[in-house]
């Protein structure tokens, strides 16, 4: 289970899944909220914000993999690279759509629990697998909004 953030607030919870500026390779202003992450993606985080998040999310690997594949990391690493823009744009729909469930269920716990089981409206797949399309991310959105509504998901 992932270590607690501040109850299920989505800001505190998506700041642990990126985990600090440092681990993003930026600088911000303490107390910021969560726009700064957007300009992080720009600028194109660390590679080591990904293993952040693979570690923080507790998302199977082969599921990262598919976003993000380990060579691409790998060979971003090794030539002292940042991620570029789209590939930080794929952390950050991760730790958002991770953020996103602890938010709807009330702690990180229980989100990367329904991350992780399958889901009927999703074909028998897990939403953590829809990740690795954009399309599928706002999938996840468009359940959570409805769970978080009230209406049967």
């Amino acid at each position: 289970m992932a270590e607690p953030a501040h109850g299920s607030r989505y800001e505190d919870s998506l700041s642990y899944y990126l985990g600090n500026a440092e681990s993003l390779g930026v600088e911000w202003p303490k107390g910021t909220d969560v726009s700064h992450f957007y300009r992080a993606v720009r600028i194109g985080f660390n590679v080591q914000s990904a293993f952040t998040v693979r570690q923080r999310t507790h998302i199977r690997a082969k599921v990262f993999n598919r976003v993000l594949p380990r060579t691409t990391l790998q060979s971003r690493r090794q030539a002292g690279a940042r991620l570029n823009p789209e590939q930080s744009e794929k952390v950050l729909r991760i730790a958002h759509a991770y953020a996103r469930a602890a938010e709807v269920f009330g702690d990180q716990g229980r989100g990367e629990a329904w991350m992780d089981r399958e889901h009927p409206e999703l074909d028998g797949q897990t939403p953590s697998e829809l990740l690795d399309t954009e399309f599928g991310a706002r999938r996840i959105e468009q359940i959570l909004g409805r769970i978080e509504h009230g209406i049967v998901a």
